[in-house]
């Protein structure tokens, strides 16, 4: 799975560039690592160091990929970043990303998102393509669902040719008064590779669980 990989670690790059920390995961593949975050991981709900959020893992406490489950964060003043996948998963990333002081005219709803398509876009040299747009509810917030669909084309990695294949985002923007949040989530359509099964339903679940304080 070494395309998935390269994937994933694309979409955190930018985070951990920042200085961020990265927990969990695996010791040698073998033994499950200790999750140190800044924030705070209590009965698989992570809450924000400075609280401005709180959202469940996307992977049931208990389960394989919940042990294996990496976290990267990014805290700074005035956002706060985590970034959630796993390798029983490889294909799947969760993001947030909070702001707080936002100015009535700082249009970030557009903003956030042409800053995400600019990332994904140059990350995979394949351009996303819009399915849909609709209202989406999420902590009692009317909020905007961006949903896409992205052919990956085939390419060598690692020595070895990868075929092509499909990717779907999906992203939100909420805000409440002054504080807003961006969600995103990269994964494979259902079956269509190994731990892809029930992506969509995680994908569900992850948002409808965000709460933005």
């Amino acid at each position: 799975m070494p395309l998935f990989r390269t994937l994933v670690g694309a979409f955190a790059a930018t985070v951990l560039a920042a200085g961020c920390s990265s927990t969990g995961g695996t010791i040698g593949g073998i033994v499950t690592a200790p999750k140190f975050t800044k924030g705070t991981l209590s009965e698989g709900r992570y809450t924000a160091k400075d609280k401005s959020f709180s959202v469940a893992v996307p992977f049931a406490p208990g389960s394989p990929a919940y042990s294996a489950v990496e976290i990267v964060e990014k805290v700074d003043a005035g956002e706060s970043q985590v970034v959630f996948s796993s390798p029983v998963h490889p294909a799947e990333v969760y993001r947030v990303t909070t702001f707080a002081d936002v100015k009535a005219a700082a249009r970030l709803p557009d903003a956030t998102l042409a800053s995400y398509r600019k990332q994904v876009d140059g990350s995979s040299g394949a351009p996303l393509r819009q399915e849909k747009t609709s209202p989406e509810l999420i902590d009692g917030i009317l909020s905007i669902s961006h949903r896409f669909s992205q052919m990956i084309p085939a390419r060598t990695v690692d020595g070895k040719r990868q075929k092509g294949f499909v990717a779907i985002h999906v992203t939100c923007f909420l805000q409440r008064s002054t504080r807003a949040a961006f969600l995103s989530v990269h994964r494979m359509p259902e079956g269509s590779s190994p731990g892809a099964e029930g992506g969509e339903a995680r994908a569900a679940a992850f948002l409808k669980s965000f709460r933005l304080r």
